[in-house]
């Protein structure tokens, strides 16, 4: 290079035959006429061949036409299976971590996979990958007493590739949710009923095809909490502000006003309260005196429709 101007420079080479093979260096020219050598050995860093076999999700060889791509330091890079269901991918990927994938697009068979691999420089690699198969998961949503809850939503997600997400809504008898194709592997399940209570789980899909999971979710117990608010001399309040705190941490979770008509006045409850340690925290608009109580709910149930039947609900005063 002639008449570079003085100063700082740097020099790259490359390979234009192996893309991978790049060298360069870094020098100053400090005075007119200098003359700066440079001796740069361009290194291969090109990988090998990249190869393999593609199975169905049973172990029979997938056939021709499976796409097969890799992801990493170069754009995507997609070849397919011929029919003995082998993929080879020519000298042209450099040595550096890929993320390969196949997938076959076949609506009868279907099928995916991704893995990830090394490729070394100058080194030939064989790869073989098995398909994902789909299977079904059945969910069986309960109560806290282990009964089927008839209402509400669940959640499925397949927590590795392909990460699919798939909904359900409970509408029968039996608290049942069925999710028919789902991949294989590790999933986790999410359920919200028609009052709120909720309930996780997880587990995992075995490998093959049709095959199944059966599980069962418990949503969180909840009961009812009530009572009265009263002075010291049992006189009950009306228009009093009534606040429940409950869970870990104790933070308020409902909050109503008391009851202002005979024989209701003073009343207060709160239905679906998770079960646990509560604490009622009251005022009188009036007088603007307080009130608290605490206890600790642990059965399950909810104010019944009927009156005249008897109530499960922690009773505090």
């Amino acid at each position: 290079f002639k008449n570079v101007l003085l100063g700082s420079h740097s020099v790259l080479a490359t390979n234009p035959n192996a893309p991978g093979a790049v060298v360069g260096a870094q020098g100053t020219l400090t005075f007119p006429g200098e003359v700066k050598p440079y001796k740069l050995q361009v290194v291969d860093r090109m990988a090998g061949i990249l190869s393999g076999a593609i199975s169905a999700a049973d172990g029979t060889p997938a056939g021709p036409g499976v796409r097969v791509s890799v992801t990493g330091p170069v754009p995507e890079v997609t070849v397919t299976t011929n029919s003995e269901s082998y993929y080879a991918f020519a000298r042209v990927l450099p040595a550096a971590g890929y993320q390969i994938k196949a997938e076959d697009t076949d609506p009868l068979r279907g099928g995916v996979a991704r893995e990830t691999l090394y490729l070394g420089a100058g080194r030939d690699v064989t790869f073989n990958m098995r398909l994902k198969g789909r299977g079904s998961v059945n969910v069986r949503v309960q109560d806290g007493n282990g009964q089927p809850v008839t209402a509400g939503h669940v959640k499925l997600v397949e927590t590795s590739f392909p990460n699919g997400s798939y909904e359900r809504v409970i509408q029968n008898a039996e608290g049942l949710a069925v999710f028919p194709r789902v991949w294989e592997g590790p999933f986790s399940v999410e359920v919200k009923d028609s009052f709120g209570r909720g309930g996780r789980a997880s587990g995992v899909l075995p490998p093959g095809v049709g095959q199944s999971v059966e599980m069962t979710v418990r949503v969180t117990p909840t009961g009812c909490v009530s009572g009265r608010f009263l002075m010291p001399d049992g006189q009950a309040i009306p228009f009093g502000t009534v606040k429940l705190r409950g869970g870990p941490s104790m933070n308020v979770v409902g909050q109503v006003t008391t009851g202002s008509v005979s024989p209701d006045t003073g009343t207060f409850a709160f239905d679906y309260v998770p079960l646990g340690q509560v604490r009622l925290e009251a005022q009188d608009p009036l007088t603007a005196r307080n009130g608290m109580a605490s206890g600790l709910l642990a059965v399950e149930g909810h104010i019944p429709p009927d009156p005249n039947q008897p109530s499960p609900c922690l009773v505090l005063d």
